[in-house]
C-alpha cells in the first residue's frame, strides 16, 4: 500500500492508477484462485534429483520423504506430463523399486503430510493426478503364468500411518488396470474397484471422496475425463468404493523385487505429477498452480518498476 501511494506522488495519475490496477487485480486473482485449493505439487525441482527433502508446492507441512529402503531411487525428471485443458508446471516424479535378496525388495515410498486432515462430515473433496506405470511386467515365480507387474503400483491416502484407500494397483493384482482401492491393509486386492484402463497408459485421474456420517465415505474415479465438460459432462465413474477415507498424507508407491537382481519379479517403476488436492472439480482441473500466479506476480512488480523507471527518466 505504501508503494501504491508513493508512487501517485511522483507519476502522473493515470501511469499510477493502471500500474496499482495491474498489481491489485492479479493479486485479487492469486487469491481467488487459490482460495479453495488445499494443495498442489507440480514437481518443479531440478531434472536428475532426488524428490527426497524437496519442500515445493503448497498446502504441506513438511518436505518428500520415505519409508522405504535405500536403494529404491525417487528422481525428478524431464519433462513434465501434460493433459489437454490443465495448466502444468515443472518436470515429473520417477520412483523406482530395485532388487533385494530377501524381504520386499528395495520400495520407493514417498510420503508428504498435508497441512489438514480431510475427512469432515458432509463434505466434499476432489483430489487428481497425472500418473503412468513403466518398466517391464514379469511371470513371477511361475514361469507358466501369464506375465503381470507384480508389485505394488500407485498413489495412496493415509490417515496416520494407516493406508486407507489408494489408486493404482497392489501387488500380485492379475488385472493391471487403474483401481479405486479401499481397506488396502485389511483385504488387499479384492477391495480393489477395476476400471478397465491399462495402468500402464498416461492417465489423469480424478478422484471425488464425499465424506459422511459415522465415516460412510464414497469415493469415485474418473480416467481421462474431458475437462472441457466441466463436472456436469463427467458421465459415470469408472470405478466406486464406500469406505473410511479420512486422510492427512499422501504416499506415491513403487514396490521393490521379492527376489536376487535379475530374478523372476520385475520391481515397479513409474511416473506422477500434478497433484491437486480442492475443494471443488474446479480446484482439481483447472486451478492455475502457485508457481504459475507468483510468477504473474512478479510480472506485475516488474510493470511497476519499469514505469517507475520511465517516468523518472523522462523528468
Amino acid at each position: 500500500m505504501h508503494r501504491v501511494v508513493e508512487l501517485k506522488r511522483r507519476s502522473s495519475p493515470r501511469i499510477a492508477q493502471s500500474a496499482a490496477l495491474a498489481v491489485l487485480g492479479i493479486a485479487a486473482f492469486a487469491g481467488t484462485t487459490n482460495a479453495a485449493v488445499q494443495a498442489y505439487e507440480g514437481f518443479d525441482y531440478p531434472d536428475g534429483t532426488p524428490i527426497l527433502g524437496q519442500t515445493g508446492g503448497l498446502g504441506w507441512s513438511n518436505a518428500w520423504n520415505r519409508s522405504g529402503n535405500a536403494n529404491a531411487t525417487d528422481n525428478a525428471t524431464a519433462p513434465g506430463l501434460t493433459y489437454p485443458g490443465l495448466p502444468v508446471v515443472g518436470n515429473k516424479a520417477n520412483p523406482a523399486g530395485a532388487s533385494a535378496a530377501t524381504g520386499n525388495g528395495n520400495s520407493a515410498f514417498d510420503l508428504r503430510t498435508l497441512n489438514s486432515t480431510f475427512g469432515t462430515d458432509g463434505t466434499t473433496l476432489w483430489v487428481s493426478v497425472i500418473a503412468q506405470r513403466t518398466g517391464t511386467k514379469s511371470q513371477g515365480l511361475v514361469p507358466a503364468s501369464p506375465a503381470t507387474y507384480e508389485r505394488v503400483y500407485g498413489m495412496s491416502l493415509f490417515n496416520g500411518a494407516t493406508e486407507a484407500s489408494a489408486i493404482g494397483e497392489l501387488s500380485n493384482d492379475p488385472a493391471d488396470q487403474w483401481g479405486l482401492i479401499s481397506d488396502v491393509t485389511a483385504a488387499g486386492v479384492a477391495t480393489t474397484s477395476h476400471t478397465g484402463v491399462a495402468i500402464d497408459t498416461q492417465a489423469f485421474l480424478l478422484l471425488k471422496i464425499s465424506f459422511g456420517a459415522a465415516n460412510a465415505d464414497t469415493g469415485q474415479l474418473w480416467v481421462n475425463p474431458n475437462l472441457a465438460n466441466g463436472e456436469a459432462g463427467l458421465g459415470a465413474p469408472q470405478a466406486s468404493i464406500a469406505d473410511d477415507m479420512t486422510f492427512n498424507t499422501i504416499r506415491i508407491s513403487a514396490g521393490g523385487a521379492q527376489n536376487p537382481a535379475g530374478g523372476p519379479v520385475a520391481a515397479a517403476s513409474g511416473l506422477f505429477d500434478e497433484i491437486r488436492i480442492g475443494d471443488t472439480f474446479t480446484d482439481a482441473t483447472s486451478t492455475v498452480p502457485e508457481p504459475a500466479t507468483l510468477a504473474a506476480l512478479g510480472v506485475a512488480g516488474s510493470m511497476l518498476a519499469l514505469r517507475r523507471r520511465r517516468r523518472s527518466a523522462a523528468r
